[in-house]
């Protein structure tokens, strides 16, 4: 009896996850925006809308999207600029479709920085439970000019 009960409650907190997860990735929005003569695409999840701003100056420009939870993704093109999270210590880096992707922690929370051709595109700020939500974000994001365009399904 005891057994049948465990299995029972085992099985309902992985539906739960999976639901949870199915949820927040299921519906999506498209977001296609421009620095300069450059345009991006990527794809954020409904129930998260971003606060946009945006900055240019002389050598470019970017893009930021904060989120009501106190996380952020920031997309970057230009020159001689740099963001807090330059200066990061990763804990690992992947290579992946000529992006180099760098993951970090800082304690409770979560960062990334994939570096493009023509772009630079972080988050930070991020909770250990929503990661999985913006590591899909970057990993959907392509420049309009990029080979591979990667969609989440």
């Amino acid at each position: 009896m005891c057994v049948c009960l465990v299995i029972i409650c085992l099985f309902v907190h992985c539906l739960n996850n999976r639901a949870y997860v199915t949820n927040k990735v299921g519906k999506r929005q498209n977001i296609h925006k421009s620095i300069g003569d450059k345009s991006y695409s990527m794809v954020i999840p409904y129930g998260y809308t971003p606060i946009f701003k945006e900055e240019f100056y002389e050598e470019g420009g970017f893009h930021v999207f904060s989120f009501p939870h106190g996380a952020y993704i920031i997309v970057f093109h230009g020159a001689l600029m740099e963001f807090q999270q330059d200066s990061y210590d990763y804990e690992y880096i992947r290579l992946e479709n000529d992006v180099r992707k760098e993951f970090g922690n800082n304690e409770v929370v979560f960062w990334r920085k994939d570096v493009h051709k023509d772009f630079k595109v972080y988050y930070d700020n991020v909770q250990k439970k929503e990661k999985v939500i913006y590591d899909a974000i970057l990993d959907s994001f392509y420049a309009d000019d990029s080979p591979i365009q990667i969609k989440i399904e």
